[in-house]
């Protein structure tokens, strides 16, 4: 949550952005994630800048990007739905769930959005290159990331899976820098951490 936090500040500070309004909900404490916090970070500020630019794309204008993290099973039994999943035990993995309010995703493209230089963006607006390096980079951290059905409201979502650490979630904050006041935080370590 603080890392969506920090990638927000970063797509907020763009003017095109301005239209848009940006929120991260919590459900309960989600546990830490296993992860490298740079990795995470390029993987939601790339689906965040994809919300953002669906939201306001075609002089749609203003709408709602919103962040849910949660505690969340990693796997699932074959014919189970993640909410069976949930019921049966502790979390053990992080899901960061990125929907937006934006045009959403025509069938015919959901199975190419994460091949390399696919993309819906008009010409010399994007690379087609944003969301096959989140795949790439999630699941060299070990977790998932998959288009899955959004939330009542929107039109499109991301998740983002990753592996729950044991540490406890208490204490952790964005970055001073990046919230413009005077909350510290921890310092940020090289490598795979928990994030």
């Amino acid at each position: 949550a603080a890392l969506a936090e920090e990638a927000i500040a970063l797509v907020r500070a763009q003017r095109r952005y301005a239209p848009v309004s940006f929120e991260v909900l919590r459900t309960g404490e989600p546990p830490w994630a296993r992860g490298d916090p740079g990795a995470v970070a390029q993987i939601l500020l790339n689906l965040l800048l994809n919300a953002a630019d669906a939201v306001t794309s075609g002089g749609r204008g203003a709408g709602v990007v919103q962040v849910r993290v949660r505690g969340a099973p990693f796997a699932v039994r074959s014919g189970e739905s993640r909410a069976e999943a949930a019921a049966r035990g502790a979390a053990d993995a992080v899901e960061c769930v990125v929907a937006d309010q934006g045009s959403g995703i025509a069938p015919e493209d959901a199975e190419r959005l994460f091949d390399p230089f696919f993309t819906t963006k008009p010409v010399g607006e994007g690379t087609g290159l944003g969301l096959a390096n989140s795949l790439r980079l999630a699941e060299e951290l070990g977790g998932a990331l998959e288009l899955v059905e959004p939330p009542e409201g929107f039109r499109t979502a991301f998740c983002l899976r990753l592996q729950a650490s044991a540490r406890s979630a208490k204490g952790f904050a964005v970055r001073k820098e990046m919230r413009g006041d005077a909350t510290s935080a921890e310092p940020a370590t090289q490598g795979k951490t928990d994030v």
